[in-house]
């Protein structure tokens, strides 16, 4: 036992108190006092060191520290101690990501924090993270009045005697305003949709959806509207054929996942049209369909539209209205991502259609320097409209352009010109083309799909 001990001494005195601890514990050295006496020295700096992590709020390092001064030394009043302080600061941590909304995080934590130290607060602070995790879901679909039972149970949880903290009362406030509006919004879009006001129904029911973005009934209502009005939006195979006025090749037709479009007056737009984009910093390689100006990686987010909504994942580090983000969650209209010191507005801006808009926050970081970029569906509207994805303030009316299959094609009530070549309510567009009218003018520029801009 003679070698083992002057390593793990040796070890100790040069600082490598991990390398000390292991030693000492191989089996049978500690039967001897002069290993007992250094295992108590080791255990003690390696509570020192708890001591600091705890200070530094890195808790799992500190339990990791709690469980080798342990093997080494037992449980001491000096470890007891620090497990108390360890134990309190995690329930701490606890109360402040249950403050914050982060009501999953906390739920999931609770177990390891528990089997590190017994405390009977853990079962209280996992039942209330239970409670409020019932109560968001519930609202999320539109049932305040049960989430504001659920919430109240999890206030009255923390303690029967104390008022609720300011947090608790604001959201039961919030519950409460949403439940009012979000009632008289459901009454409005029922008995328009007993009208078969179908455009009226589609605002009322993006409303709706965006107090409760899993409402059934606003769910619903909404894929009615866009069903029942696709004809206005989108025209039917049997209806107009595209004019593209002379001989054009189908290849020169076909776009890829990415153009820019440049509006006359107004500004200039990245488009993407595929399901799943990626967000990256800008740099020669890179693969990323949105290339931005900032402390990015190369693949810093994806973006991907499933059905009527979108998703967001981060792939490095990323915060949603003020928050980390993480693992793939929902992106609702009105959210602001900030990635890589580039903030982000998220919006959906017309009812009936799934395209959606990224607008700058701060300054355009972005090259070529656009205004906003475009996440295309199967249709993209500009015109006067504030609702439109992009708004013309001084056209007289809507342009639709929207998707089929790898190509892309323009209507609006009256007559343009797509490339010199007349059109009468419906055209062909090509990656490159150039659209006038009396009162608008627009072209498109074609970009390779992942590559620097």
């Amino acid at each position: 036992m003679t070698i083992p001990f002057h390593a793990a001494e040796q070890a100790f005195h040069v600082g490598q108190i991990d390398e000390a601890a292991r030693l000492l514990g191989q089996p049978g050295l500690v039967r001897h006092e002069p290993a007992r006496t250094l295992a108590k020295q080791v255990a003690g700096a390696i509570l020192e060191r708890a001591r600091r992590r705890l200070a530094q709020h890195n808790p799992a390092s500190a339990w990791r520290d709690l469980e080798a001064a342990l093997r080494l030394a037992g449980p001491t009043p000096e470890l007891q101690a620090i497990r108390q302080q360890l134990a309190n600061h995690c329930t701490d941590q606890m109360e402040q990501q249950l403050a914050a909304g982060e009501y999953e995080t906390a739920l999931q934590q609770i177990p390891l924090w528990e089997s590190q130290a017994p405390d009977p607060r853990w079962a209280s602070l996992a039942e209330r993270a239970r409670s409020l995790v019932a109560a968001d879901k519930l609202a999320r679909r539109g049932c305040w009045a049960e989430a504001i039972e659920q919430l109240n149970h999890g206030v009255g949880l923390a303690n029967s005697h104390a008022s609720p903290a300011a947090w608790q009362e604001e959201l039961q406030a919030v519950y409460a305003s949403r439940m009012q509006s979000g009632q008289e919004l459901a009454a409005q879009l029922q008995q328009e949709q007993q009208q078969e006001n179908w455009e009226v129904v589609g605002r009322l029911a993006g409303q709706l959806l965006a107090l409760a973005p899993e409402h059934p009934l606003a769910s619903t209502a909404k894929r009615q509207a866009a069903a029942a009005i696709r004809s206005l939006v989108v025209p039917s195979a049997e209806g107009q054929r595209p004019s593209v006025g002379g001989e054009v090749s189908s290849d020169s037709l076909r776009f890829g996942s990415r153009f820019l479009l440049w509006i006359d007056g107004v500004g200039g737009y990245l488009v993407c049209r595929q399901k799943e984009v990626l967000i990256g910093q800008a740099r020669p390689g890179s693969a990323a369909d949105i290339g931005l100006l900032g402390d990015l990686t190369r693949e810093h987010a994806r973006i991907r539209r499933d059905g009527e909504e979108y998703l967001i994942e981060p792939l490095a580090e990323l915060r949603q209205n003020g928050q980390p983000r993480q693992g793939v969650g929902p992106l609702i209209d009105g959210d602001e991502l900030e990635l890589g010191g580039v903030r982000l507005r998220f919006t959906r801006p017309h009812a009936l259609s799934a395209t959606a808009r990224l607008e700058f926050v701060g300054r355009r970081r972005i090259q070529p320097t656009v205004d906003a970029i475009l996440l295309m569906a199967e249709s993209c509207v500009l015109g006067p409209n504030w609702h439109n994805h992009v708004v013309c303030r001084d056209w007289t009316d809507d342009v639709v352009l929207f998707q089929q299959g790898d190509r892309l094609q323009c209507r609006r009530a009256g007559p343009f010109t797509i490339a010199g070549r007349s059109c009468e309510g419906l055209g062909q567009l090509s990656p490159t083309a150039h659209v006038t009218a009396e009162d608008f003018s627009f072209s498109l520029e074609s970009l390779p799909p992942c590559s620097p801009y």
